[in-house]
């Protein structure tokens, strides 16, 4: 009797009034959140997830979607999305995710600079990875660029680029360029840039992705090596990580410069900055990143009984 009386009372007079309100609001809610969280970039009938924290990343697996109004479909049907590799964008999609990676990416995590801000939403990444992938070139994520080799994530990049105080006019060599969306990020930022990298194939698709960019010397060779014949430099910018830093790339930093590099620390990679103070350089960690191991950097095997 008790447990219908009390229904009774849910069910009319000011408690219904009530769970109304309260049901009302937690749909609108949902909504809301649901649109903040998620939007979608159309492109005829091809759809990409867009997300803040990835910059507008293709699901890895098909999803259904409910189809476009115009559809033969029934309405309680639904479509496969193409995989990732079928996705083309147009530029302005390109330079909204762009903005996205900016704003979500790296300002949250105070990449500020006006200059180096303007360097990245300027510099179009999609230009610097397999056309397959172009879709992904704006998440937060290292990208695949074959041979073993990646691509870093924009935040790694950035917060590597901020560390060496990069002024216009500086003497600069990347080690371990890759495609070259470093070095363009350096070239816009006005300085002369030496990028190294020891793989055939991608120092050709860098010469590919910079054809026509001013104040870019690509140097195929050795990392560990570094490239003593336009030494010395104000910044060395070693866009990976490495167990040790050689003293072959000490020595072609002037008294003065700059070495930001990802240093190997077991399973964990640390950013790491450091001045040369005569002639050496002692590197301190800012922070904790996820970083690719580049390759020519091991650590030399200690023989143990």
């Amino acid at each position: 009797m008790g447990g219908r009386r009390w229904a009774s009372r849910w069910e009319v007079g000011p408690l219904s009034t009530l769970r109304s309100c309260i049901a009302k609001a937690w749909r609108g809610a949902r909504k809301r959140l649901r649109r903040l969280r998620v939007g979608f970039l159309r492109n005829d009938a091809k759809l990409l997830y867009y997300d803040c924290n990835t910059a507008a990343i293709p699901l890895d697996k098909p999803i259904r979607v409910a189809p476009p109004r115009s559809a033969p479909q029934a309405e309680n049907e639904a479509m496969t999305v193409p995989a990732p590799a079928a996705i083309a964008l147009r530029d302005a999609e390109f330079a909204d995710m762009r903005a996205a990676m900016v704003d979500c990416q790296l300002r949250p995590c105070d990449i500020v600079e006006p200059r180096l801000v303007a360097a990245f939403s300027r510099v179009p990444r999609e230009a610097f990875v397999p056309a397959a992938r172009q879709a992904m070139a704006y998440a937060d994520r290292a990208i695949p660029l074959g041979g073993g080799r990646v691509l870093s994530a924009p935040l790694v990049t950035a917060r590597l680029i901020d560390a060496a105080a990069v002024r216009a006019g500086d003497k600069v060599m990347l080690i371990g360029s890759a495609s070259g969306y470093a070095a363009a990020i350096l070239a816009a930022l006005g300085a002369v840039v030496t990028a190294l990298d020891v793989s055939d194939d991608l120092t050709a698709m860098a010469r590919a992705a910079l054809s026509g960019t001013a104040d870019i010397t690509l140097v195929n060779g050795a990392l560990a090596d570094g490239c003593a014949a336009r030494a010395p430099y104000d910044a060395i910018i070693i866009d990976g990580a490495i167990a040790e830093l050689p003293d072959a790339l000490a020595a072609q930093l002037r008294s003065g410069g700059r070495l930001v590099a990802a240093r190997r620390e077991g399973p964990v990679a640390r950013l790491v900055r450091g001045v040369k103070v005569g002639d050496s350089v002692t590197l301190h960690a800012f922070a904790d990143m996820d970083a690719a191991d580049l390759p020519g950097f091991e650590r030399p095997a200690v023989f143990q009984f």
